[in-house]
């Protein structure tokens, strides 16, 4: 019997689907709210401009915290790797 080529797709779209409206939906938002305007009366105006991004990084505050997080991240992606490398060494079969 010929195995249907959409079925594995079909088993998947439950946990697709959840990947998308809980990750890439909120993602694409705040990529989109980034570009837009914020009135002094707090109102969001959709107008494509690079002042929140200018401003981002014309205070040191922010971009010091960015550059925290980066170096967390890469220290924690470097602790993982070097335990996944030695697993084999220290466990051998």
């Amino acid at each position: 019997m010929k195995e249907k080529p959409w079925k594995p797709w079909l088993l998947l779209s439950p946990s697709l689907t959840a990947v998308f409206l809980l990750l890439v939906v909120p993602v694409c938002f705040v990529v989109v709210y980034s570009f837009w305007l914020r009135a002094p009366s707090g109102q969001d105006i959709p107008a494509f401009q690079f002042g929140n991004y200018a401003k981002f990084f014309a205070d040191f505050f922010y971009p010091s915290i960015l550059l925290g997080t980066l170096r967390v991240a890469l220290e924690t992606v470097i602790i993982c790797l070097i335990m996944d490398i030695s697993r084999p060494i220290i466990l051998p079969h």
